[in-house]
């Protein structure tokens, strides 16, 4: 079974960088204008790798499961990408720069710098409640009308 693993997530891997030369492949031997959009000759690629691992893994006698050859193949395709996100999620797609713009306390923690404008969450909150009955078709009221300290603690 581990053999299904290795096999699939070599494939998966090699998938990118052997699409171009069977592409070149398929033109040269077949000869025939097959008009492919690149996901469906990604997709094609990935399953002719996926056949070969197969093959491979028969060929050194080894058990073979299907769990175990799907897993290497998805790990062998996307384990790049994994890993990218892995050392950093915040990374914008293919950009170096980060755009993240807090500060790192320690390993594992960060802290997000305060962009306000001063105002405590619960203040912004009130704000937003206000406008919101102010826009609302029905009275306008305020909420802090007629409510003091001692009726609000009840």
């Amino acid at each position: 079974m581990l053999a299904s693993f290795f096999f699939s997530a070599l494939a998966g891997y090699l998938t990118r960088h052997v699409e171009a030369p069977l592409e070149a492949l398929i033109a040269r031997v077949i000869k025939v204008d097959i008009r492919l959009d690149a996901l469906e000759f990604r997709v094609l690629t990935f399953g002719l790798m996926l056949m070969l691992a197969a093959v491979a893994t028969a060929l050194v006698g080894a058990d073979s499961s299907a769990y175990m050859a799907a897993t290497g193949a998805l790990l062998g395709f996307f384990g790049k990408d994994l890993y990218a996100f892995l050392r950093d999620p915040n990374k914008t797609g293919g950009v170096d720069e980060d755009d993240w713009d807090g500060e790192l306390d320690e390993a594992g923690r960060r802290r997000v710098k305060d962009h306000g404008s001063g105002e405590s969450d619960t203040e912004e909150t009130l704000r937003s409640v206000r406008l919101a009955l102010q826009d609302s078709d029905g009275p306008q009221v305020d909420p802090t009308d007629g409510v003091t300290d001692k009726e609000h603690e009840r």
